[in-house]
């Protein structure tokens, strides 16, 4: 463990923000990535200490006691409690590809990821994979939901995330929010696309594609999503939405350049990125402060 950052104590300060009790944090943890190693942020005392080096896209589950991380086009794990680490996948001499957006669901011992494939799938298509220890490679298996013994992959993926419970997937293809309902094996998949994102208002210029999703993040309960919105060739205006998992009640929270990878601190409590910062807001809008600076590729433990 690093020596605490300087520098982020007012951040932190900040963050608590007006009416909320000194309690808030307690037990809660950020991951983050800055400047190509894995940070492990303490939002009750406002200190930070490096956690991984050489680590990039943290992820983390506290029920798998786990952080998933990637390092030299890999996916990595590292145990919280013992600090040993494992190479889940095993990438040779792909080159121009990238991994992102990791996932660690919930009762199960997979990961699965966004990967932007150069071979076989053509320059620049990015497929969600699910990988688990001890079955590497993690191989190319189709463009569209087909599984095999290695992964399984989605072809035109913006963002996914997986439900609190891992029995559900929200993930953005095509200009669309899609929900996949999984059973007990990977294969036991069946998706409905729940809301047109081009429909929203001031996204709805050009092609459904010009709508990015920077971001999907899951209430504590499963009730409601999070999602960080951008439209592109446009004004690029980020927006922040909630919305129920079947598409409806949706309603924006925050409209500010640039919002993106959205996700739950606490219930009621949204924590999100701005160029490369990380700010909270409340889910009715409010108190809208800085939490953390100089972080990017965030999750809540």
């Amino acid at each position: 463990m690093g020596a605490a950052l300087i520098g982020w104590g007012l951040w932190a300060a900040l963050a608590m923000g007006p009416g909320l009790p000194a309690d808030t944090f307690q037990d809660r943890a950020v991951f983050f990535e800055r400047s190509g190693s894995v940070y492990r942020f303490d939002p009750a005392t406002g200190s930070a200490t490096l956690f991984q080096d050489r680590a990039q896209n943290p992820a983390c589950s506290r029920p798998r006691d786990l952080l998933a991380f990637t390092r030299d086009g890999n996916v990595w794990f590292r145990t919280l409690s013992t600090g040993a680490t494992t190479q889940v996948t095993d990438f040779q001499g792909d080159t121009g590809e990238a991994l992102e957006d990791l996932q660690l669901p919930a009762g199960r011992d997979c990961v699965t990821f966004i990967r932007s494939a150069n071979s076989g799938a053509g320059p620049g298509m990015r497929c969600i994979w699910v990988a688990s220890p001890g079955r590497r490679p993690v191989q190319y298996v189709g463009n569209s939901w087909v599984s095999g013994s290695a992964g399984t992959m989605v072809s035109d993926i913006g963002a996914a995330s997986w439900s609190p419970d891992g029995r559900r997937m929200a993930f953005s293809r095509g200009g669309d929010l899609w929900m996949a309902k999984i059973g007990d094996g990977l294969e036991d998949e069946m998706e409905d696309r729940v809301l047109p994102l081009a429909q929203l208002d001031g996204f709805n210029e050009g092609s459904p594609a010009s709508t990015a999703v920077l971001g999907i993040g899951w209430s504590p309960d499963g009730r409601r999503l999070v999602l960080g919105l951008s439209r592109m060739g446009g004004s690029g205006s980020g927006r922040l939405y909630l919305v129920e998992p079947d598409g409806k009640r949706l309603k924006q929270i925050d409209a500010l350049e640039n919002e993106g990878a959205p996700f739950y601190l606490e219930p009621g409590i949204i924590v999100f990125s701005i160029l490369g910062d990380l700010w909270r807001i409340r889910t009715d809008g409010t108190q809208r402060l800085p939490f953390l600076a100089g972080a990017t590729n965030a999750c809540a433990y």
